[in-house]
């Protein structure tokens, strides 16, 4: 005789939503990682130079696919009407567990960077993305246990809802959005350079020498480069480029990011409930876009990786805090208190973006012309990249101390 599961445990609309959802995300990554596999393996037995990186990114997709997996698991749990303990986060002991995630984090940079120095695209793929999941997922994860210290914690399953759905959410969506923004600045730009005799000219010059390359002959490539980054400097460009970087991303990541805590909605009770699974938010979209980015540099990984790993914490700050907003901007019926506090999060990820754009031009001085005057110099961008990080440090442990002085 067949029982039905208890009304407890009885599905709802939200659960076989979210499991649809995290299958539908480890079904696409995994896809995604068999036919970077199938490209690499064809491009290796032809003889091609671009296997490694096509190994390197499938083997990204599938370790993202894994982390997915906690999510799909519990969830699955709940949709069958199985029953599932609210069983809460483990407790680490602080000190302890960072050195510990510091050894692991230095031997997972020393072992891809050997890996990486093999120049063997076999094993890249089969080898140096559970490198780059560890070197990249070290850093946020030391940083999320940073953020909670001392905190009341959400329950296991909650937070690995939050983590598996960001996990494909935020990182779809801002790509998809990004891509518009990027259509558009493009039209925009099209439009001004056609009223540019120099630049509609350099145009003209930039279709006749991709016409012949297009066609299979890539003896021009090289020009071709170089036309294409000599529009790319031109000021209208730039400013392109700048608004896309340091308005558009940051508008756009800043609200998807905690897309996932809509799922609770009303049930989140707690500011600081709202704050420890903001920062899941933003570890679950640091996690997903640093990993990709490893995969996309396997000859350069170590600087990759290292630097990417660092990067999380702008993610999480900002997510943290707008978490903490989202909620207590409803408690006390002050939308207003989640407005300023979305505008604050995505002026830091702005300048943090455009530090970024100033550095990266910077270093492409020496090689190439028409870099303007005030980029060339990269050092300043990069000292001021430093202090803000060192300030967004301080700001995510004086957050923590503030919510934990608010209480629940």
């Amino acid at each position: 005789m067949t029982t039905s599961p208890s009304a407890e445990y009885q599905p709802t609309f939200g659960d076989w939503a979210l499991f649809s959802l995290l299958a539908l995300g480890l079904l696409g990554l995994w896809s995604g990682a068999v036919l970077f596999a199938l490209s690499g393996g064809a491009t290796w037995f032809l003889g091609g130079g671009d296997s490694g990186l096509a190994f390197v990114l499938a083997g990204g997709n599938f370790w993202l696919g894994l982390a997915l997996l906690p999510s799909l698991l519990l969830n699955a749990r709940k949709v069958i009407g199985r029953t599932v303990s609210d069983l809460p986060l483990p407790v680490f002991s602080l000190l302890p567990t960072l050195g510990r995630v510091a050894l692991l984090w230095a031997f997972a940079l020393f072992g891809g960077w050997v890996l990486s120095q093999m120049d063997s695209p076999l094993v890249w793929g089969l080898s140096l993305p559970l490198f780059s999941a560890l070197a990249v997922g070290m850093p946020v994860f030391a940083l999320l246990l940073l953020g909670w210290r001392g905190l009341p914690l959400p329950p296991l399953r909650r937070s690995w809802r939050v983590f598996g759905a960001s996990l494909i959410l935020s990182p779809a969506l801002s790509f998809g959005l990004e891509l518009v923004a990027m259509a558009i600045l493009f039209l925009a730009w099209l439009g001004y350079a056609s009223l540019q005799p120099g630049l509609s000219g350099q145009l003209e010059s930039l279709a006749q020498t991709a016409q012949p390359i297009l066609l299979g002959d890539v003896t021009e490539v090289g020009l071709l480069e170089r036309q294409a980054l000599g529009l790319l400097l031109s000021p209208g460009a730039l400013a392109a480029v700048f608004a896309l970087l340091a308005v558009f991303t940051p508008l756009i990541e800043e609200a998807v990011k905690v897309l996932a805590l809509a799922l609770y909605g009303r049930r989140i009770t707690s500011p600081a409930d709202g704050f420890t699974l903001g920062l899941v938010c933003g570890a679950a979209f640091a996690f997903a876009e640093s990993l990709w980015f490893a995969s996309l540099e396997p000859q350069d990984w170590l600087a990759s990786a290292f630097l990417r790993g660092l990067v999380a914490l702008p993610h999480l700050f900002n997510s943290g805090a707008l978490g903490w907003a989202l909620v207590s901007a409803r408690l006390q019926a002050k939308p207003a208190l989640f407005w300023l506090t979305y505008l604050g999060v995505v002026f830091i990820h702005g300048v943090w973006n455009a530090l970024s754009l100033w550095s990266a031009l910077g270093g492409l001085s020496p090689f190439v012309e028409g870099v303007p005057a005030w980029a060339q110099n990269p050092l300043p961008a990069l000292l001021l990249q430093v202090f803000l990080f060192l300030l967004l440090a301080a700001g995510l442990a004086r957050f923590n101390r503030f919510v934990l002085r608010r209480g629940v």
